[in-house]
Parts: C-alpha cells; structure tokens; sequence
C-alpha cells in the first residue's frame, strides 16, 4: 500500500472515531481507535490521544491511565490527568499538566458563536486550567487550585464549574472582573478581523493579576486558520464541519427531642430556664441537633420587583450603539459582539447571586436572581419534575415542617425517577426520621453514602439520628466523617458542638461552633449556640452580645430575642429585659413560658393586672405548668 493511501486511510479512520464520538457511538468509536492505533503504530502519540479520548467516555479510566502514562504530548497529558482525578491519583495527575504547560498554555483559542460549526478535539488553555484547578483541591492545595480557576476563567469567562469551585474555596475575587463588558464600541471587530482584544484596563483578574490581552473570551473568526497554532505538538485535529442552520438558544437540620412526651415541668425558674423543655408547638425558636440555616421569609421581603438587568442591559446598548446619528461603520456594532455583551450580562447576573448564595446573602441573591429575564426563571431547569438534584434539601425542610404526607410523596417520586441516586435515599431516611424511625433512617442515609462515598449531608444526617439515639461516638464519627468529604461542611461542625453540648464539654462545643460561625458568619442559630456557651462557661457580657448580634441579623428570631431577654433576666437588668419580652410576645404569641416570665416582670414591676393576665396566658395555653403559675399567683395575691 502506497503512503498517500495509507495516509488517507488513517486520515478516514480518524473521522470514523470523531463521527462517533459526536454521535455517541461509543463502541464504534473504540472499534475504530482500536484499528487506528494498530494501523499508525504504538509511537503515534496523535492516535493514543485519540484512543484515551474513547476510554474516558466509556469511563474506563484505568485504561486511559496506563495508555497515556508518561507521555508528553499535551493531549495525552490531559487524558492522562482526567484519568488520574478520577481515580484519585491528583499528584501525578498535576505533574502531567505541569510538565507539558509550555506546551497547551501557549495555545491561542477564541470562543464565537460559530463555534459550534468548528471541530476541535484538543482541549484548549482554559479547560487545561480548569482540569488543573481540580486536581489541586483533589490534593488539599487551595490556594493553587483557586489561582488555575481563575486563570481558567481569565481565557474563559462561561466555564461555570471554574467560578462554582471558586466560590467553594471561598475565594477573594469581582465578579465585574470576570465578566467585564468593554468599554467602548470599538473593543469589539466589526468585520472578519480576529486580531481585537478587550480593553486591557478593564479587565483585572479576580486575584489581581492583569488579564491576558491576546487571549479572548470572543473573538470573530475571519478564517478556520486566523489564529496561530504551537509547533510543540502535532495539529489539534480541527475537523470542519457543514454549517448547519443555527440551532434554538437553550439544609441543614435540627434535633427532635429524644422523648416524644414533654417535660411535665415545663415552666421552670427563670435562671434555670432552658429551650428543651418547651412543648413542640409552643417554642419561641427550638434550638435542636438539626440546624436550620434560613430564616423566615415574609411575603414581603419575597414579593420583590422583579426588573430584568440582562435583558435592560442588552436593550440600552442596542439603542445607543445601533441608534447612533453618526452613520460611520466603526459606530455600529456587529448583531454577534451584541450578543456577545448580553451573554456576558447574563452570566454577571448569575454569577453576582449565586456569589451572594456561597457568601449565604440569601435576601441579596433572591434579589439578584429575581432580575432575570422571565424565560430564565420558567426554565425545564427550573419546573422539571424528575429533578433529583437538591431534593435532599427539600426533603429534610419537609421535615422540618412536619409535612409526612408530601414527604412521604417526594420520597415515592424520587425512587421512580432514580432509586439508585443518593438523593433518594435520603429523602426516605428523613420521611423515617419524622415517623420516628431512628434506625431505619440511620440504615437509608448509610445507603446514600455508600452510593456516594463524598456525600457530606447524609453523613450528617446519620450523625442527627445517632445523637437522637443517643449514640454520641458514632454521632462524632458521622460528623467527622462529613467534615473529611467537604471541609466547609458547617453542619457537621454544628452537629459535634451539639455532641459537646449534651456531654457538657463546653470549651470543645465552643471551639466547634466558632469554627461553624467562621463558615457562615450570618446563621442566628450558630450564634444563639454559641452564646449559649458562653453563658455556661460564665461569660454573660460576650454572651450577651451574641444575642445582639443574633438580633440585629434577624429582628424576627424568637429564639434569639428569647435567649436574650432571658439573659438580660437572670443579670437582673429587668426594665431590658421587659421591653424584649414585650416584643417577644407579638413573635410568639403561642409560647406558655414567654407569657410566664412575662408575668413575673409585671409582678416585680407592680403591675399586677398585666401579670394576671399573662399568667392566665399562660396556664390556657400549657395547663400542664399549672402548679408553677398557682404558686406564682398566690405569691402575687400575697403582696
């Protein structure tokens, strides 16, 4: 056979394989790499490329490993590292990018809308950085994964899952940075010249270093070959397409008490008051193993305008920039770099709430997130009824409002849809959970994680239920075991402070708490606990400022307006501590112990009307404290 006609039989082969991996062919395209290897030879590092690309979709990753090991050229390095990270081998995974960087980081790449008319199997610099950023937090190294992500976002702003890691490493970046529009016309071609660049001045990156300026997140394509291809390895397999016609755009939990019968003393001294002891209806704010992390959303805080910033954005700039008087093309810019800002509009408002969401800004990221376009918030994404992602979320707020039938419901949609999902599983450990079901739940969240080793929120709901069982070392176990999959996991860091707490190891439940409260800074709960702490450990000043703190966060937090007033009693401080009862009282109108204490300072302060009336509160709403309000009473009469 003739080179010219084994070259294009190779050539022929190598379509085959990109035809069938497009076309998700997988079997086809191993048969096709498979003879494509034989036919070039082991030495062809362009057909091992090819070859490990197949194995990585069939998700054979030991073999993509041992094929691509030890090789240079860049695509096989980036075979060779998607190996590694799946199989848990981050070190040699970063040595391969490391060592063949100068290779793919000298790559030129630009995104346009006529990408999807273009074939390019070798991953550009962004991807690489992205990969690289990954294998970096596989390994513990934060700092170097956060700085490849946004060196991966710096060469291409829409990598979503590099802006999500960046948040989950808590970095220190603008979003404006990332997503910076240019600031004049001009920044953007208005004819097939690739050759322009964003304003360089502008475009800062999110650890402050300065952004590329040859590298672009769009660029128009004047040709196939408009941008200039590195000699260190061989062509990047750009196979041309027909252009087609364009296608359509496209919790945390709290502990029930280990009894279900309520304390038959439930209205104690005021100084030995405690929340425990309240009726499961009638507590200002039930402080429990199972966190609660959000807090009450009126109506009105809810109901927001909504004003579409993407869509406003887009529409100012069309009529400014079309609706120009001057005539002269160099005014006028081009349908694709309009659309070009509006993406990058759109992607800012995203990013800028789900920023707000990572930082736990929840009232600032509905804000955000409610100026989207309307066509974004009645997405599939948003109505799909076979969603299984973030159901375990909604499964336990279910819990948490003791909705068994419409738990009991999710739980039967979930295992319809996919019973193998973890998800699943946890919805059913809750629903057994609420029907007072400890061990059964124990067992359905043990399933969860053995389907996903990583999942951090059913190790800690396992860790809820062992505390309810009183099972506190297998409790630390589970939450220790939470804190190792996701180190930012604060539920887990709540839930050993709980332990600590139930044990009466205050300093080590303490020392939790403020590691929880370093995460999420703005939880009322975290704060309540930790003041708790601090009032055990006899430091009521500090004490009392975190239930200010917890105040001012959230005015509405019975709990927290509770536990400050009770405070502010027991320091005797009666007139403060009768102004927050007052206030309590329009919160918690149903709580017995509120009214109570409430009475007792009308009592002290010579109000007896008022303390009568609390106290007959009180008794009708909890007639099981009846000997602690008759005696109050008969003191009363006795003065």
């Amino acid at each position: 056979m003739s080179t010219a006609v084994k070259e294009y039989s190779n050539q022929q082969l190598r379509s085959i394989v990109v035809y069938s991996l497009d076309n998700d062919l997988l079997s086809s395209a191993l048969f096709a790499a498979e003879k494509l290897v034989a036919e070039t030879g082991d030495h062809n590092e362009d057909s091992k490329f090819l070859y490990g690309l197949v194995l990585l979709k069939q998700s054979r990753f030991k073999c993509a490993y041992n094929l691509t090991a030890n090789s240079q050229h860049m695509g096989c390095a980036y075979v060779f590292a998607k190996a590694a990270l799946k199989l848990e081998k981050g070190v040699e995974g970063v040595y391969a990018l490391t060592s063949t960087q100068s290779s793919w980081e000298s790559q030129q790449f630009s995104l346009s809308s006529s990408y999807e008319f273009e074939r390019r199997l070798m991953p550009d610099p962004a991807t690489f950085f992205n990969l690289l950023g990954k294998l970096y937090s596989s390994i513990g190294d934060n700092k170097e994964s956060a700085i490849c992500h946004s060196k991966a976002l710096k060469r291409n702003p829409f990598i979503w899952d590099s802006f999500e890691e960046l948040n989950k490493l808590r970095a220190n970046f603008r979003v404006k940075a990332i997503y910076k529009t240019p600031s004049n016309p001009s920044s953007f071609p208005l004819s097939g010249d690739s050759t322009a660049t964003y304003d360089n001045s502008d475009l800062r990156d999110p650890f402050g270093e300065t952004r590329t300026p040859n590298i672009q997140p769009f660029k128009s394509f004047g040709n196939a070959d408009s941008s200039p291809k590195t000699a260190v390895v061989s062509d990047t397999f750009e196979t041309p397409r027909l252009n087609q016609a364009a296608m359509p755009s496209a919790p945390t939990r709290r502990l029930r008490s280990s009894s279900t019968s309520r304390d038959t003393n439930t209205f104690k001294q005021p100084q030995q008051l405690v929340l425990d002891t309240m009726g499961k209806n009638q507590r200002p704010g039930k402080l429990t193993s199972r966190l609660t992390t959000g807090q009450p959303l009126s109506r009105s805080k809810i109901n927001i305008p909504r004003k579409s910033s993407a869509t406003d954005f887009f529409q100012k700039k069309t009529k400014v920039l079309l609706g120009s008087s001057d005539g002269s093309t160099s005014n006028f810019m081009t349908h694709e770099n309009l659309g070009a800002q509006y993406l990058l509009s759109l992607y800012a408002t995203y990013a800028s709430g789900y920023k707000a969401m990572c930082r736990f800004d929840c009232f600032k990221a509905i804000r955000i997130l409610n100026t989207l376009p309307e066509s974004h918030l009645e997405t599939p994404w948003v109505l799909n009824r076979t969603r299984i992602e973030d159901m375990e979320y909604y499964s336990t707020l279910l819990w948490h409002l003791h909705k068994e039938v419409e738990l009991c419901h999710l739980a039967h949609e979930l295992v319809s849809v996919d019973k193998n999902a973890p998800q699943t599983w946890v919805a059913i450990g809750n629903l057994f959970s609420l029907t007072r079901e400890p061990d059964e739940a124990i067992k359905c969240f043990h399933r969860a994680t053995q389907l996903d080793e990583k999942f951090s929120y059913a190790y800690t709901l396992q860790g809820h239920e062992y505390v309810a069982n009183d099972a506190y070392e297998h409790a630390l176990e589970s939450f220790r075991l939470a804190l190792l999959m996701d180190p930012k996991h604060y539920n887990a860091l709540y839930g050993i402070g709980m332990v600590y707490l139930k044990l009466g190891n205050f300093p080590r439940a303490e020392f939790h708490f403020r590691k929880a409260l370093d995460i999420n800074p703005v939880n009322v709960i975290l704060i309540c606990c930790l003041g708790m702490m601090l009032e055990k450990l006899d430091e009521r000043d500090k004490a009392l400022h975190q239930y200010q703190l917890a105040c001012k966060i959230q005015p509405l937090s019975a709990l927290a307006r509770f536990k400050k007033a009770q405070l502010l009693f027991s320091m005797e401080q009666y007139h403060a501590s009768l102004i927050e009862f007052e206030s309590l009282v329009a919160i918690a109108p149903d709580e017995a112990s509120v009214h109570y204490l409430l009475g007792q300072l009308y009592s002290m302060a010579g109000k007896k009307n008022d303390a009568i009336k609390q106290y007959t509160i009180a008794l009708n709403l909890d007639p099981k404290g009846s000997h602690l309000v008759k005696e109050a009473l008969e003191k009363l009469s006795s003065q």
